[in-house]
């Protein structure tokens, strides 16, 4: 027997372990520890990583095995995908490296990083599509890589596609069931406890007609439950508006703009005039369209909660490479802040937004003047089509 023959076995076997344990676990943050976790005990490294692309050539998880969680902190931020590690984004082959100092891809190490000189990386494919890469550095032992090395992590490579493909579904699997937990309860919101309150307001309402003229007392204490009433009813509508719009999330911008527009409208009554760009999901990444979503959510929200307004107006135009959102009541207004800080959660959230998207936010108000807000991002173009 030769002596290749009597490495591959148990290492055959470890390979057969490994991919059960992956295929087992339903987590995808579980899952791609235990792929890391399974490279590196299966070909004896020091250390390994996974790496998942965010289908924009850069990494969207890194997950490391064998670095100490002290050193962690002192390392810094995760790579993103530049130097070495890109190679396995932008290329998609496996690759051995004998001395990473040497590679003209190689970037070098932060501060506190652990020394490594030798690299075996693996692409991670699923349907075609590259989704991450493994990476394993410096063997226990000091030898170097070997193919047999790296055929062992392509094999482990073909089922970790599976397991992370298994982990998404799953995982979205369980965000649309949330979704419409989230729904029903909305719409049972709406449809009975509303419901149920409104006529309980009708009873006290008819119920103080019937009073006899010098029964004053009894009037004012079922006028003030009629208020605490109309209040408990805004306040759930308002909850029903927070609740409904995220069922929209999967449909693409336009689709949850219109539906947050139909719920506001339904829960508080207010005249509202929206435009709305019909191709704006051509021109907008999913990351672009969620920050823009909650800026409009919360601009719309304390409009309806908070300025009392006749009428709200909101549009989502583009112009050529320039997106602009606007929201607008003829509400009360406020002064405000000259700072936006921590307190002001409503807007510092929005401004937060706004700089993630490398956007101009401009809120123009005063008291007893409405409020106008601009939303402003320049440099969009339209997306490429996938199938």
């Amino acid at each position: 027997m030769s002596e290749n023959k009597l490495q591959l076995d148990p290492q055959l076997k470890a390979l057969s372990e490994a991919t059960q344990a992956i295929a087992s676990e339903l987590s995808l943050e579980q899952v791609l520890f235990k792929i890391a976790q399974a490279a590196r005990t299966l070909i004896g490294a020091k250390y390994a990583a996974l790496g998942v692309h965010d289908g924009h050539g850069h990494l969207s998880r890194f997950i490391t095995v064998g670095i100490d969680s002290k050193m962690h902190p002192q390392i810094g931020p995760l790579p993103t995908g530049l130097g070495l590690l890109g190679h396995f984004l932008h290329r998609g082959e496996a690759l051995i490296v004998k001395d990473i100092t040497k590679h003209p891809m190689a970037a070098g190490f932060p501060q506190h990083h652990p020394l490594m000189n030798s690299l075996l990386g693996v692409p991670i494919f699923s349907k075609g599509e590259l989704i991450g890469a493994l990476y394993l550095t410096d063997k226990q032992d000091e030898s170097e890589f070997t193919e047999l090395d790296q055929q062992l992590i392509e094999m482990l490579a073909l089922h970790a596609a599976i397991a992370i493909e298994n982990a998404h579904l799953y995982e979205k699997t369980q965000r649309l069931a949330i979704l419409e937990e989230r729904e029903r309860f909305a719409r049972d919101l709406h449809d009975g406890i509303i419901q149920s309150i409104y006529g309980v307001g009708l009873t006290l309402d008819n119920a103080k007609a019937l009073l006899p003229a010098e029964a004053e007392a009894a009037r004012e204490q079922i006028d003030i439950s009629l208020k605490s009433l109309a209040a408990v009813i805004n306040d759930l509508r308002n909850y029903i508006f927070d609740l409904r719009p995220q069922a929209l999330k999967s449909k693409g911008l336009h689709a949850r703009l219109e539906g947050l527009v139909k719920e506001l409208k339904v829960n508080t009554l207010l005249p509202i005039q929206a435009q709305i760009d019909p191709d704006i999901n051509s021109y907008v990444t999913d990351m672009q369209a969620s920050h823009i979503f909650h800026i409009a959510h919360e601009a719309l929200s304390n409009a309806a909660r908070h300025a009392r307004p006749k009428r709200i107006g909101v549009s989502l135009i583009r112009q050529d490479d320039v997106l602009t959102l606007q929201v607008e009541d003829d509400g009360t207004g406020f002064a405000p802040p000259e700072t936006i800080a921590h307190g002001h959660h409503g807007l510092a959230n929005m401004q937060k937004r706004a700089s993630i998207l490398n956007a101009n936010l401009q809120i123009e108000t005063a008291p007893n003047q409405g409020t106008h807000l601009t939303l402003t991002l320049t440099g969009i173009s339209k997306r490429q089509e996938t199938d």
